[in-house]
């Protein structure tokens, strides 16, 4: 019997062991994703420059990262609207600069990606009045092992390639 409760007190032992690793693991995790939730909230994007090229929309756009955690941009997408049509044409950025894919903490970081389209996304990103198209980017970002998407809106495409931030 007394082997029995010493088994017993063992299993318990490596129970509350095992149990408080877990919720150790689970905490920290609780707190890459409340972390992740109010990074994303802070950072900025601003398209600084874009060109229609013939096959592609180029846009380099800077993300500033006020916060203390450095981040990492992983992929982007990309939709093209205007005030008077829901969406012009959207699509998968590709990745064209070299500048890494760490937004470090405090700082800013410019990246270029280009945007391919299907032959009628291209025709009627080319009919849209230039000075009235608005880029919107998806940014899926990473802190950690936790994973986030950075919505912004309202990037205004101006005539000269230069915008300012929308809503």
């Amino acid at each position: 019997m007394d082997q029995l409760r010493v088994a017993f007190a063992a299993l318990l032992i490596l129970s509350v062991s095992i149990g408080g690793v877990t919720a150790v693991d689970f905490r920290d995790r609780l707190d890459s994703i409340g972390t992740s939730t109010i990074v994303k909230e802070q950072i900025t994007a601003e398209l600084v420059d874009s060109e229609l090229r013939e096959d592609r929309f180029v846009a380099t756009i800077r993300l500033e990262n006020p916060t203390q955690f450095d981040v990492i941009v992983e992929s982007a997408r990309f939709r093209v609207y205007n005030r008077t049509t829901p969406l012009i044409a959207d699509g998968a950025g590709e990745r064209l600069d070299d500048n890494g894919e760490v937004l470090p903490a405090g700082e800013a970081l410019t990246v270029t990606y280009a945007i391919g389209f299907s032959p009628d996304q291209e025709r009627n990103l080319r009919e849209a009045r230039r000075n009235e198209a608005l880029l919107s980017a998806t940014f899926s970002m990473r802190i950690g092992d936790v994973s986030f998407t950075v919505n912004r809106k309202g990037l205004d495409v101006t005539e000269d390639g230069v915008s300012e931030e929308g809503s």
